[in-house]
C-alpha cells in the first residue's frame, strides 16, 4: 500500500491532457480552433494572391500574429480560471490523501472519498512532473511527482507495471 497525503496539484500540473484518449482531445479543441484556422486561412490567401497590396500583406500578418497571441492568452487564462473555480467548490480547496494498492486507488478529502478499482482505470500515464490516472475523458486525477519520495515513485511504477501485466488495469490498456 502506498499512501500520499496532502495532494493538491498546481495550475501547471492540472494542464489539459493531450494524450491518452485518442483523437478526442483534438476533436474537443476544434470548436475553439476553427475561428483561428479560418482567420489564418484568410490571411494566407490574402498574402498568396499576386494582386494583393503590401498593406493587405501587413494586415494578413497582423491577423496571424494577433490570433496567435489571443489563443495563447486565452489558454493561459482558461487554465487559471478552471483551477480557481474548482478550488471554490466546497471540497475543491481541500488537500486530498491518496492510497494506491493492488485493488485500486482511493481518494479522500475531509468531505468525500472515492475508491476506483484498477478495472475502472483505462491507463496510468507517467509524465515529467505528474502521474495521470485515466478514468474517463472528463476525469483524470493528477498525482504530482513533487510530493513523492524516490521510494514511492519506484513503488508506484512497480505497482502499475504489476497491474498492467496481470490484466487488472481497465479495458483500453495500451
Amino acid at each position: 500500500m502506498i499512501e500520499i497525503k496532502g495532494v493538491q496539484p498546481t495550475v501547471r500540473e492540472m494542464r489539459p491532457l493531450t494524450r491518452g484518449w485518442g483523437g478526442l482531445h483534438w476533436w474537443a479543441c476544434l470548436p475553439i480552433l476553427a475561428p483561428f484556422l479560418g482567420l489564418w486561412s484568410l490571411a494566407l490567401f490574402a498574402v498568396a494572391d499576386p494582386r494583393a497590396t503590401s498593406a493587405l500583406g501587413t494586415i494578413a500578418a497582423a491577423i496571424v500574429i494577433l490570433t496567435s497571441v489571443v489563443w495563447i492568452v486565452t489558454r493561459w487564462l482558461h487554465a487559471r480560471l478552471t483551477v480557481r473555480a474548482a478550488r471554490s467548490a466546497p471540497g475543491g480547496g481541500m488537500l486530498s490523501d491518496w492510497v494506491l494498492d493492488e485493488q485500486g486507488v482511493e481518494f479522500r478529502t475531509g468531505v468525500s472519498s472515492a475508491r476506483v478499482s484498477w478495472a475502472g482505470i483505462k491507463a496510468v500515464r507517467e509524465e515529467r512532473d505528474r502521474f495521470l490516472f485515466l478514468l474517463s475523458p472528463a476525469s483524470n486525477p493528477v498525482l504530482p511527482k513533487r510530493l513523492l519520495t524516490e521510494a514511492q515513485l519506484a513503488a508506484i511504477r512497480q505497482l502499475v507495471e504489476n497491474v498492467t501485466a496481470s490484466g487488472h488495469l481497465g479495458p483500453g490498456v495500451d
